[in-house]
């Protein structure tokens, strides 16, 4: 609990206007004073000291002229210092000349932030808290401005420092018609929390809680509870480790009724897991509620499967037994079966991944705007696959990262040193019977400049992301090219187009690789008539199907599709795409890519074939090309599912 025991003089721009000072969870019992100069101090004086004390002196009725002095990080008279807030022992400190510290009094180390430029605002809200998610303590700076002088229009501009990567980031127009009144936001699990108020769109404004994720980054509000009386006046404050209010009414000025906001634990109330379900983390209840039910195990285990990864993530800082439950490898493997909502990921250049849901996509929405940015691990990476949500990257010095970008969590392999290959193929899929992370290498050495392909040597490299080691193969492929850069992982098995020479790019068969049994094995193509160099299969996935694209570039301007249902060895043609005549189809004959198609699930089923660099939608009763759109990158779109697979779990680490 901190007490800045001084009136507010202006410190970072504006006056309190409700709620205690920033207090933050996880804090000691003791009480924390500024000895700042204030007006009426003696010249000279200089600001440096704190005033602490334990809580039990307080209870008791002790002299609080018992305070122990606590040297704060810096020794300039006539500045005052105000306690933005404090978790987990460290306290963030703002002073008058616009000077940020992160301090932590009981090893007596400090950390000045970065300088913040802002200028012109109307007014500044602030707060502090800690991100357990990535293990990063946060600032908060919430400016307001005038939109061109009108006084009625107001917009935000919100600025976030990461103690992590000790930067500050920049974010506009996050709160839309909200104003925030606590100059200080209240940490308290996981979120910052302010009284404020919010545009109905008539003209009015309602009194609710706005509260930042740390997280996430996300902002949320809540409705305030209903005390029953006309003209309520709230002040926010904690009860211990829960959000707290305390509601006055204006007509009786001599009672004030107190509401917690009542954090889920291991016995909930009902009201509590269905205000999770319908969207809500929180539901006020009164301070003397006693009715309390425990909610069977089972029960509870259904609720949250139902639950999308985002909001499983928030769930799992309500209590130690549901993050427990939440992260177990039985929870994760059986939402992992259940139907998740499909995106499409687009690699980009330099780590930059892209990605959407299918719905904008068919709605020949605007791409550039409907794309959502995801920054990999490295920024000089390239894609080797996604499956259950992890995505393995590889960089140019063999530096492999296993990452799932909904939960943030990333884990780095180092490739073995082999010495320099003339070609490399890859690929990465999951093994189920032991439920493990595989990625593939396959490099290819010249003995001479002969391209044959019988004369190269072959180095397989397969690494197990359970086991975290690599295991190396030698010439497992005789004879055999691959000739996409990245395999597509279906059903078990990881699948690439193949040739028994390096300089023809005619497809001979289909080569896979079983990941559970870590063994090879050959695929005949399709039949398709009459075969000549003429005539071209490019390798890739219907939905969930392996699938080949036959294309003639004999003066016809169609391509059939064919799929390999459900892994059985017969092919079956699905149909046959048109172009129109001046449509250039240089991609392809680029076999390097492969390529992927989605269809609809409206009545009319259109097809979305998705190249590199390009999107195709086709019409689902001509199957006549109908629109396209261009997409930055030169890899084709993969299909992604959100996930809350933990690569640093499964591999026996647990820390980024």
């Amino acid at each position: 609990m901190i007490d800045s025991r001084r009136k507010s003089d202006g410190c970072c721009g504006d006056d309190e206007r409700g709620g205690g000072r920033g207090g933050g969870r996880g804090g000691d019992n003791s009480i924390s004073g500024g000895g700042q100069k204030r007006c009426g101090d003696v010249e000279g004086r200089s600001n440096r000291n704190f005033k602490s004390c334990s809580v039990p002196p307080v209870f008791y009725n002790e002299q609080l002229v018992e305070l122990f002095d606590v040297d704060s990080p810096v020794d300039i008279p006539f500045i005052s210092a105000e306690i933005v807030g404090s978790a987990n022992g460290l306290i963030c400190l703002c002073y008058q000349d616009d000077k940020k510290f992160l301090w932590n009094p009981t090893i007596s180390k400090s950390r000045e932030l970065p300088k913040l430029e802002a200028t012109g605002y109307l007014d500044c809200r602030r707060g502090f808290g800690y991100d357990e998610l990535h293990d990063d303590y946060k600032v908060v700076f919430v400016h307001f401005y005038y939109v061109s002088g009108n006084t009625s229009s107001l917009r935000t501009v919100v600025n976030m420092y990461s103690l992590r990567n000790d930067s500050w980031r920049t974010l506009h127009d996050q709160l839309q018609d909200t104003f925030l009144l606590n100059s200080l936001g209240k940490f308290v699990n996981g979120k910052l929390c302010w009284n404020s108020t919010i545009g109905t769109g008539n003209g009015d404004r309602n009194l609710c809680i706005t509260s930042l994720d740390l997280a996430d980054e996300t902002w949320g509000t809540l409705e305030l509870p209903n005390c029953g009386k006309v003209g309520p006046n709230y002040m926010m404050g904690v009860v211990g480790s829960d959000l707290s209010l305390i509601c006055a009414c204006r007509l009786d000025i001599t009672t004030s009724d107190l509401w917690i906001m009542k954090h889920c634990g291991v016995n909930v109330i009902h009201t509590v897991l269905l205000k999770f379900v319908s969207g809500y983390d929180f539901v006020f209840t009164p301070l003397s509620a006693t009715t309390e039910i425990i909610i069977p195990n089972e029960i509870l285990t259904d609720i949250l499967l139902r639950l999308p990864p985002k909001s499983l993530l928030k769930c799992m800082s309500v209590s130690k037994s549901w993050h427990q439950l939440i992260s177990s490898p039985d929870f994760v493997k059986t939402h992992l079966k259940l139907k998740t909502d499909q995106l499409v990921l687009f690699p980009g250049i330099n780590g930059k991944y892209k990605f959407c849901s299918l719905t904008p996509l068919f709605n020949k929405q605007q791409i550039a705007q409907e794309l959502l940015l995801i920054d990999s691990p490295n920024l000089k990476v390239f894609f080797v696959g996604s499956v259950n949500g992890l995505i393995c990257l590889c960089n140019y010095a063999r530096e492999t990262y296993i990452w799932n970008p909904t939960i943030k969590k990333s884990k780095k392999v180092l490739y073995p040193k082999l010495g320099t290959s003339f070609y490399n193929k890859y690929g990465f899929g999951y093994d189920e019977s032991s439920d493990d992370y595989k990625a593939v290498f396959v490099d290819y050495y010249r003995n001479s400049y002969n391209d044959d392909v019988s004369k190269m040597k072959t180095v397989i490299s397969i690494y197990s992301l359970r086991s975290d080691s690599w295991t190396i193969l030698h010439d497992e492929l005789q004879g055999v090219f691959l000739l996409n850069h990245s395999g597509k992982f279906v059903n078990g098995k990881i699948y690439w187009a193949a040739s028994t020479r390096i300089g023809n790019y005619d497809v001979y068969n289909i080569i896979s690789f079983d990941v559970a049994e870590e063994t090879w094995g050959s695929l005949e193509l399709p039949s398709c008539g009459e075969v000549n160099s003429k005539f071209k299969f490019k390798l890739g996935v219907v939905g969930s199907d392996l699938s080949v694209m036959y294309t003639c570039y004999l003066g016809t301007a169609t391509s059939d599709v064919w799929i390999l249902k459900d892994c059985s060895v017969s092919w079956m043609k699905l149909f046959t795409i048109e172009y129109p005549q001046n449509t250039v189809l240089v991609m392809f004959s680029a076999l390097i890519f492969t390529f992927s198609i989605h269809l609809s699930q409206s009545e009319k089923g259109d097809i979305l074939l998705s190249l590199p660099g390009l999107i195709m939608i086709f019409d689902g009763s001509t199957k006549i090309l109908e629109h396209t759109a261009d997409v930055e990158g030169c890899n084709p779109a993969e299909t992604y599912a959100e996930s809350i697979v933990n690569p640093l779990m499964i591999s026996g680490k647990n820390s980024a």
